[in-house]
């Protein structure tokens, strides 16, 4: 009895392990079952049979063999520095079976369990990639709940099972009761993405070509976390800067290398790779910061886009993942200059600004096709616009402020700065016949040489001159008086 008492608890490690809750399995006339209740939807479940029941003794011990000895797939687990070695004692036979008989006196302690549970996923998975025994994903049903039932006739016999979940569960089964009942209650584990931007978490934004955006992935880990890998895919609109920042937390510091380790797969920015110590640590709800920040690129000006895609697989599949996404936009703007017949004007030259007084000109480069694209990094080579008719490409959403350093020859030069707000959509122009229609950023110049009324000083010289003409008579007609006094 002293035996089975040990088998039955180091089986029985795996089912504290991980928060399941399980009824024994064992010899009788029932068919062997094992049933998962409250499974999650769509989850994947494998059957991994560990040790066979091979006989019963005179007093109803069973005897424990790994079938396949030497050559068994679990053989190096119960061997040399497998995890399960310290528990029992391996013997092989002629006939190519092994005996496995457990140890008296070895006591787990509940590290032991949740160790032992975690590396004999791993080593059926990872290490050994030993295929399970039978393999099922849970659907609801007609009431909205989902059952997962393995039996004979997916090769259940009398046995000591493991059971994997996609969420990192697991559980063993014994062979005192010939059916089982496993309640799931591993938790998906949560992702979180965000643009930070002026202390607020947003799920989109806007930027101006060379900003830097900064975002925040934030995980919410569930009891049983195992095997938690980020991956984050941005498009070609954003330019990743290096500069990742992990926390818990309070701030609690997250170390690298020995919590994580960052690598660069192809097709992502980056992968964090979380290990087993670290997940080990995590209690339900845990929250896990990720910090870092990207640089907006003339890329996102083929669809005025940049996405960035965030990714969190975990357990023992690596297909299982939860996803989240956040997206930052560029807009475009048309400058049309025109006469008072909305006819196009060529040879003026703009500045554009963000401010309505003062501040430095925003960078500009040009295109293949001669628009020009914003360069809030300062690597534009000018900030000159030349219009006509032309496209500034690569705004925030935003108020801005043309001013007008060049007019047309034969035409007014705007006074003050001319200001435009960019909402969500691009401020796109039409233009029929080289005739200004609608939309867009227009500026109108009115012929001559003086500037215009509106804004300006135009028509305000005519006053000054005026103002000095009268002030001048009035003096010299007191002059006169005076002089006339005096004869």
């Amino acid at each position: 009895m002293k035996k089975m008492k040990k088998i039955a608890s180091l089986v029985l490690a795996m089912v504290m392990a991980l928060s399941m809750t399980v009824s024994v399995f064992a010899e009788g006339e029932t068919s062997p079952q094992i049933t998962i209740t409250n499974a999650k939807d769509k989850e994947t479940y494998s059957v991994y049979k560990i040790l066979n029941v091979e006989s019963y003794s005179g007093d109803d011990k069973a005897v424990y063999t790994l079938p396949g000895g030497t050559d068994d797939p679990w053989y190096g687990f119960f061997t040399g520095s497998g995890a399960g070695a310290g528990y029992v004692d391996v013997t092989p036979r002629n006939d190519g079976v092994a005996n496995v008989v457990f140890k008296e006196n070895v006591t787990l302690s509940d590290a032991d369990k949740a160790a032992l549970a975690k590396a004999a996923l791993t080593y059926a998975t990872v290490t050994k990639k030993i295929n399970p025994t039978a393999t099922k994903i849970a659907q609801k049903d007609a009431d909205e709940s989902v059952t997962v039932t393995f039996g004979a006739n997916d090769g259940i016999t009398l046995g000591y099972y493991l059971l994997g979940s996609t969420t990192g569960a697991l559980c063993s089964l014994d062979t005192t009761t010939p059916t089982a009942s496993i309640a799931e209650k591993n938790e998906v584990p949560e992702l979180d993405k965000k643009i930070v931007e002026n202390s607020q978490q947003k799920d989109e934004n806007s930027a101006n070509v060379g900003d830097t955006v900064h975002f925040q992935i934030t995980i919410k880990a569930k009891s049983g976390a195992q095997n938690y890998i980020v991956k984050d895919i941005m498009d070609g609109g954003l330019s990743f800067n290096n500069d990742i920042v992990i926390t818990k937390k309070e701030n609690v510091p997250v170390t690298p290398n020995t919590d994580y380790k960052i690598e660069k797969p192809q097709g992502c920015a980056f992968q964090i790779e979380f290990t087993e110590s670290f997940c080990d640590t995590l209690t339900n709800n845990d929250e896990i910061y990720i910090n870092y920040s990207a640089t907006i690129t003339s890329s996102a000006l083929i669809k005025n886009t940049a996405e960035n895609t965030a990714t969190l697989s975990y357990g023992n599949n690596d297909e299982t993942t939860v996803t989240d996404k956040t997206t930052t936009k560029t807009y475009n703007f048309d400058l049309v200059k025109t006469d008072e017949d909305n006819n196009i004007l060529s040879g003026a030259e703009f500045e554009l600004y963000n401010a309505a007084t003062g501040g430095t000109a925003i960078f500009l480069e040009t295109d293949d096709e001669g628009n020009y694209v914003v360069n809030t990094a300062g690597t534009g080579t000018s900030a000159k616009i030349v219009a006509g008719n032309v496209t500034i490409k690569g705004l925030a959403a935003g108020t801005y402020y043309l001013q007008e350093t060049k007019a047309p020859t034969g035409y007014n030069k705007l006074a003050g700065r001319k200001e435009f707000t960019i909402g969500t959509e691009n401020l796109t122009a039409t233009i029929t016949n080289n005739k200004y229609v609608s939309g867009g950023v227009e500026v109108e110049n009115k012929a001559g040489s003086l500037l215009p009324s509106t804004g300006g000083i135009g028509t305000t010289i005519f006053y000054i001159i005026g103002g000095i003409l009268v002030v001048g008579a009035a003096v010299l007609l007191v002059t006169k008086k005076r002089m006339g006094r005096e004869a």
